[in-house]
């Protein structure tokens, strides 16, 4: 692009940054030009504000956090007169009072600079009104370039020769030469995109997307906002774990702005979730681009999937500012937005000069009227694995429908493959896919004892599948309510009714929620029968806690109650709406260890490692058993009781619990040689939580030494391995993976 010929020296070069790169690309002789984005002038000549007006606009008007940083980013359009729309002038007089305070600041600075320099705009398919504004205050040129191409559309019949046309174009591309970098495809859907990245995968083809991902998005960030809610941002940093030195560098770089931030958790939620990152691209890739934005270069190719009518954007009258106050600010409409958006797509159509663009016949051209010439393509197969899928699909359509495709008796004839039969042994994985920094919980740990495989579908490859379903949403709301009780102020009404807001519950399940509250009544009385019986110093509800076990093996979980009682005693509690197994007999195979992970992870964490433990219990909050010869309060008093194992030693535990004697909070605690079974002295617990670092390191070496294969365990004649694993339809075990660790299993449970 040889643009710069027709631009003075000293310029301001006004370019999206893909026209820069070029321009420098090109550029042969001495220049002095300064060049910006459109983004960046605009916000050069509006003006600026911190982290205060924000905190001004949530103190001052009770906004939320996203309303006050939408309201900040639309006050750039208003100016100092007086409109018609009165919401206009409202929202003006917040503009002025934040003038007033010196919590926006205008860079004048910048036009002085530049007010008499020549300033150049090129590359945008589009100059908004707003934009236009700006531009006037200085001597500007639009430099535009209209080289009308004649445009090919390839109209296919359905999705699948869609996509086999779409892989086709870019081998006969790499054929003739033209390097993976230099092709360009836009207009994928996140529905459609799935599927390309997985034939991608079979052409061995390497993908890289432009599209910008938010930094809320990545794994560290939920964990650093999961810790912001109890630790400070220092602390919060401090704790995070496996970060590379670059993200690190942002997140103290955004965390900076908010220190003194009232509500810094609620303030770097929004920041993060509004934060975009540019992953790596990989060189050479086919890379996916974002349309019809893009700026394609003279010597790139341009691939446009499915330029359908659905997959235009449609802009509507529901923006910040209606279509009326957008008129009065002389900003687009959203008539305006929709038509720009056509006029985009067509100069995008009719300037690119290498252009292959699709679409799928039964959803019609985004352009009917447009002067096109329609191709229908030929499909041509240039990869093996590609035909041995086609033949896989076309064979399942024949076992399963008896539906005989008509390629299927070509491709079986000419290709071998071993149809309906599968290995099921672990394959090893690169070396390179494991990190050498991660991090343990209790639930990872034991999924990886009950099978390594699992571990291995659910932590590595990320084959989850979270829904949260009513039974989800009773855990999740018991949780909540139980950590609110031992806040000062509780009033169970208010914290039920605000758990609800904006989470939509049927008919049927209003009437167990009836039902469910009383429940957690009766619990509430319960827990403060439990206050006033037990010496409590101090509860801590929802504890998140980090240790480091090695140079690069961190451990990690959040505890439900831990409480701590006069004069340094600590016990935990595991609330469970579910069935209960206390037993320990397990740990020494790796499972069952929850509560003493708890243990371990209080007697590591800096905050309560100087405590001794005094218990560790499961608290059952929904009622699973009933004895007739009871009465039902006598029942939902006993179920309640904590169950679990209590220190050895009867001062400690009068300190703890006042009726330990027979007590009234722990299940069958009777300091008596009958019942020794639910007691444990220091060195038994000083034991358990050995056993448990023990199986950590254990399990972290196996994990850097790739070791994942399937072998689900049988306990006492039992697979609780494979129980309603969600894993079944991948590793198709077999008899010969299980590995019995006490008893045979039962003929018809081995695999069950």
């Amino acid at each position: 692009m040889n643009l710069y010929n027709n631009i003075e020296q000293n310029s301001l070069l006004i370019v999206p940054e893909n026209i820069r790169l070029s321009i420098l690309k090109n550029i042969n002789k001495l220049v002095n030009y300064k060049f910006m984005t459109k983004e960046e002038f605009v916000n050069k000549m509006s003006f600026d504000y911190s982290v205060e007006a924000v905190d001004y606009l949530i103190e001052n008007y009770n906004y939320t956090v996203e309303n006050s940083y939408e309201i900040l980013n639309k006050l750039v359009y208003l100016e100092d007169t007086e409109y018609l729309s009165s919401k206009l002038n409202i929202y003006n007089k917040i503009r002025q009072e934040l003038i007033d305070n010196s919590l926006i600041k205008i860079d004048s600075i910048f036009y002085q600079s530049y007010k008499n320099k020549p300033v150049f705009v090129c590359g945008y398919k589009y100059i908004d009104n707003y934009f236009k504004k700006q531009l006037s205050k200085f001597n500007y040129k639009i430099i535009e370039f209209n080289e009308e191409n004649n445009i090919n559309v390839f109209e296919v019949i359905n999705e699948e020769e869609h996509i086999n046309c779409i892989f086709n174009k870019i081998f006969e591309l790499l054929e003739q030469g033209i390097t993976l970098d230099k092709i360009k495809i836009g207009n994928i859907s996140k529905k459609d995109l799935f599927v390309f990245k997985r034939l991608a995968d079979i052409y061995k083809l390497k993908i890289s997307i432009s599209q910008k991902c938010m930094l809320s998005e990545l794994p560290i960030i939920k964990e650093y906002l999961e810790l912001l809610k109890s630790h400070s941002i220092a602390d919060s940093i401090s704790l995070l774990s496996n970060v590379s030195y670059d993200l690190l560098n942002k997140i103290i770089l955004i965390s900076n702005s908010f220190l003194k931030a009232k509500k810094h958790y609620e303030l770097l939620k929004y920041k993060f979730e509004h934060s975009s990152y540019q992953k790596e691209k990989i060189n050479p890739a086919l890379e996916i681009v974002n349309l019809p934005d893009y700026e394609v270069a003279d010597d790139e190719y341009l691939l446009i999937f499915n330029l359908s009518k659905e997959s235009l954007i449609n802009y509507k009258d529901d923006d910040f500012f209606s279509d009326v106050e957008k008129w009065e600010l002389e900003i687009e409409t959203s008539v305006e937005l929709n038509n720009i958006e056509k006029n985009k797509w067509l100069k995008l159509l009719k300037n690119t000069k290498n252009l292959f663009v699709y679409y799928i016949e039964k959803d019609s051209f985004a352009f009917p009227n447009l002067n096109v010439n329609i191709i229908k393509p030929k499909t041509n197969y240039y990869c093996k694995n590609k035909l041995l899928f086609s033949l896989g699909e076309k064979l399942d359509e024949y076992s399963k429908y008896r539906v005989l495709n008509s390629d299927l008796i070509i491709l079986y004839n000419n290709l071998k493959t071993n149809y309906l039969s599968y290995d099921n042994d672990y394959q090893k994985i690169n070396q390179r896919l494991i990190s050498d920094y991660f991090s343990l919980s209790y639930t990872s740990l034991n999924d990886y004892y009950h099978c390594q495989y699992k571990y291995y579908l659910k932590y590595l490859l990320k084959f989850t599948n979270y829904e949260e379903n009513f039974y989800l949403l009773i855990g999740n709301l018991f949780h909540y309510i139980l950590e609110k009780f031992y806040q000062p102020g509780f009033d169970l009404e208010k914290e039920w009714s605000h758990f609800f807001d904006n989470k939509k519950i049927s008919s049927k399940e209003e009437v167990l929620l009836i039902k469910l509250k009383e429940e957690m009544q009766y619990i509430v009385n319960q827990l403060k029968l439990e206050k006033e019986l037990m010496n409590i110093k101090e509860v801590n509800c929802e504890e998140k806690i980090k240790v480091k076990v090695r140079d690069n093996i961190y451990f990690d979980g959040k505890i439900d109650k831990i409480v701590i009682n006069h004069p340094n005693l600590v016990s935990v509690v595991d609330y469970k709406t579910g069935g209960i197994n206390k037993d320990l007999s397990n740990n020494k195979y790796g499972l069952n260890l929850q509560l003493p992970c708890y243990l371990y992870l209080l007697n590591k964490s800096n905050k309560f490692c100087n405590l001794e433990p005094i218990g560790f219990y499961y608290q059952q909050l929904l009622e699973t058993t009933f004895n007739n010869k009871k009465s039902i309060v006598e029942n939902k008093n006993y179920n309640l009781r904590l169950q679990g194992y209590t220190l050895d030693d009867e001062e400690k535990v009068k300190q703890f619990d006042s009726s330990y004697k027979d007590s009234e909070i722990i299940r069958s605690l009777k300091l008596s040689k009958e019942l020794k079974g639910n007691l444990l002295s220091k060195e038994e617990i000083d034991c358990l939580i050995e056993l448990v670092e023990e199986k950590i390191i254990n399990a972290s070496k196996n994990i850097f030494d790739n070791n994942f294969i399937i072998n689900p365990k049988v306990l006492k004649g039992k697979n609780e391995s494979c129980k309603n694993c969600e894993y079944k339809d991948i590793c198709y075990v077999k008899n010969e993976n299980i590995v019995y660790l006490d008893g045979e299993a039962n003929d018809d449970e081995e695999l069950d």
